[in-house]
């Protein structure tokens, strides 16, 4: 999570566009969803995009506090077993049906 918390650096997850950013850079993010990790200081983050180009930034991230999962690539048990790290109430049910 980033973001110090105020209006104008709201909390937000790593590499998500801030509110407003979206239409200002012109991404092709449509939009995202956020859960909370239990402790509050990880994000579960799915992600829309209309063009597959939006994800470049996630997919070339290199950072050990983020990890990836593509509809079509990854098996829905291995986000499972991810997210209930740090989310043990998670179920991949939650998804919008992206990577099922």
């Amino acid at each position: 999570m980033v973001g110090a918390g105020t209006a104008r650096d709201p909390k937000r997850p790593l590499l998500a566009p801030a509110h407003g950013e979206n239409a200002a850079t012109g991404t092709a993010i449509s939009g995202f969803r956020v859960w909370l990790s239990d402790d509050g200081r990880t994000a579960l983050v799915e992600i829309k995009a209309r063009d597959a180009r939006a994800f470049a930034p996630f997919l070339t991230a290199n950072r050990a506090d983020v990890k990836t999962f593509e509809r079509g690539k990854s098996q829905l048990a291995d986000v499972a077993r991810e997210f209930q790290k740090v989310k043990p109430s998670f179920s991949v049910n939650q998804l919008a049906g992206g990577l099922r």
